[in-house]
């Protein structure tokens, strides 16, 4: 009986620390960066030392400056139909910044490939945009128009609520998908919810890019991945 007890009471602790805060518990699951090198993901197309220009690496911290425009990419493929996708984001300095944590990223390897992904964008002017590139269609709720692509082909879902932020400080950013169903949370709070249409499963990408507002840098670090 006791035994019993003990293993309701994991199982009670396991299912809050993936609902408390919506998605923004504490979850288990593999630290993705930890551990690693540069070398272990894929940036497509960019020669090594564009890739060591613009990303750097340490003790599972991965920094993105923008110096050229670039998504690294795991390796590991999560091939979940839900699931949630937590990290710790730091702007590094109060400046404009062009990053964004993407997920269910495919055909990496194919260069002649259409590439499908979603992207939690975290441009410090609109943090909490949806975004579906490829050919991915997207609607605030179901049995809704789909919104209208942009010249790329690719949907954009404006946040729904504008959370603030400091330099230098952590933040918790995550992502919930259930089904077609995708939730964004920012530090706690519920930042953006829409569905879409031509989602697969796939990789995890990290990406920066360059403006003409400058090249604002911004960390990740404690990225982890949870089946539901």
């Amino acid at each position: 009986m006791r035994k019993t007890v003990q293993m309701i009471l994991v199982a009670i602790a396991a299912a809050m620390a993936v609902s408390a805060g919506g998605a923004e518990g504490s979850i288990s699951g593999v630290d993705i960066l930890a551990g690693r090198r540069l070398s272990d993901f894929i940036c497509r197309n960019a020669a090594p030392e564009t890739v060591t220009e613009t990303f750097s690496l340490t003790n599972g911290v991965l920094t993105a400056n923008a110096s050229h425009a670039l998504v690294l990419v795991s390796h590991e493929r999560y091939d979940y139909e839900s699931f949630v996708l937590s990290a710790e984001v730091r702007y590094e300095s109060g400046g404009f910044a062009d990053s964004g944590l993407q997920f269910c990223i495919e055909d990496v390897a194919e260069k002649s490939a259409v590439r499908r992904r979603m992207e939690y964008q975290l441009k410090t002017v609109d943090i909490g945009d949806g975004w579906g590139l490829g050919g991915i269609r997207a609607a605030r709720n179901a049995g809704e128009p789909y919104r209208k692509p942009n010249a790329a082909g690719d949907v954009r879902m404006p946040r729904q609520t504008a959370p603030a932020w400091k330099s230098g400080v952590w933040y918790k950013v995550s992502v919930r998908k259930e089904g077609n169903r995708f939730t964004f949370f920012f530090d706690g709070k519920l930042v953006n919810t829409f569905v879409v249409d031509g989602v697969t499963s796939g990789r995890i990408g990290f990406q920066t890019k360059p403006y003409p507002e400058g090249r604002g840098t911004v960390s990740f670090r404690n990225v982890r991945m949870l089946q539901l």
